[in-house]
């Protein structure tokens, strides 16, 4: 008989750092940190408030103005305090396998540092993940056009990057909804995109999608989809996959272009090799391209014949 040691299995999991740039990004990850203790958490910001201690491995706060209050919104300050702490930022992403960086895009921070922050993080680390909120309608174009620059200079570094579009979001409320219960619910959707993204790594199946996979899908970058489909039976196969491929917060996403995916099942024990050919077969008939399909399997018996479905697809940046 072996005895396995279980600090052995603690010490080849993956270096995952979650880095929040900015305060929105501080912010989100503020809400997700009791869900997952898997990963170290990090925050970059210019203004000092936001890196009070607490939940965080490390801090970094940018520039070299000790009583720097902020940005005030400019992207190039923000860009020049990132360049002024570039070894700091370096320093935290030490011996990381994987850096995840969550922003709110058309501030100072957001725009400025963050593709100063994603080259550093690239450097360091092959797989860079960008969670990215693009701003509200009503804050103006000048922040929406700070926000599609950031999003061209990121291209620029190859990373996977998400978008969340506050736009689309607020087509799911009334004019009368608070603001704040709007602004709650895009953390929490955020919120829950980063979980099941990082559940999917940490987790352990019946076939499992190891860490060597995901560095094959997500280290050449490209745009990100996240989608998923619960609790929908065998005989509701093509609305489960429509809704796992519906996400209505993101940016929209051309699946046409899709050439790498990742696809997570859930299921019961009476799950078969027929469904699973379907929804390969249905994952492939929507791109044009040649899809790098990478899957993972979870029996569960207690599911009887539900099927829950995560599905990641990207596709190379479109000039």
């Amino acid at each position: 008989m072996i005895l396995e040691d279980s600090s052995v299995e603690s010490e080849i999991l993956p270096s995952i750092k979650l880095v929040g740039v900015g305060g929105a990004g501080v912010n989100i990850l503020t809400q997700i940190h009791h869900k997952t203790t898997s990963v170290d958490f990090i925050a970059m910001d210019s203004a000092g408030n936001s890196l009070e201690p607490g939940i965080w491995t490390h801090t970094v706060r940018l520039g070299n103005n000790p009583k720097s209050l902020g940005c005030g919104a400019d992207p190039e300050k923000g860009r020049q305090a990132a360049l002024q702490s570039s070894q700091l930022i370096a320093d935290c992403f030490k011996n990381s396998d994987m850096i995840i960086l969550v922003a709110g895009l058309g501030g100072g921070v957001g725009s400025g540092a963050l593709p100063i922050i994603a080259k550093v993080a690239k450097q360091e680390c092959r797989v860079v993940v960008c969670f990215t909120v693009m701003p509200f309608p009503f804050e103006g174009r000048k922040r929406t056009l700070f926000a599609h620059e950031t999003y061209s200079r990121l291209k620029e570094e190859q990373v996977a990057i998400v978008m969340l579009s506050n736009k689309r979001v607020l087509q799911h409320f009334s004019p009368n909804t608070p603001l704040l219960k709007i602004m709650e619910e895009v953390g929490l959707q955020l919120t829950s995109l980063i979980d099941n993204f990082i559940g999917i790594i940490t987790s352990t199946s019946l076939i499992n999608i190891d860490f060597a996979d995901m560095k094959t899908i997500l280290s050449p970058g490209g745009c990100m989809f996240i989608g998923r489909s619960s609790e929908l039976s065998n005989a509701g196969l093509d609305i489960s996959i429509d809704q796992a491929l519906k996400n209505e917060i993101l940016e929209i996403f051309d699946f046409t272009q899709a050439n790498r995916s990742i696809l997570l099942i859930e299921a019961g024990s009476s799950f078969n090799l027929g469904t699973l050919y379907d929804i390969g077969e249905a994952l492939e008939d929507k791109s044009d391209k040649d899809i790098e399909l990478i899957m993972g399997i979870n029996l569960e018996p207690a599911m009887k014949d539900e099927i829950n479905m995560t599905i990641f697809m990207l596709g190379d940046f479109l000039s």
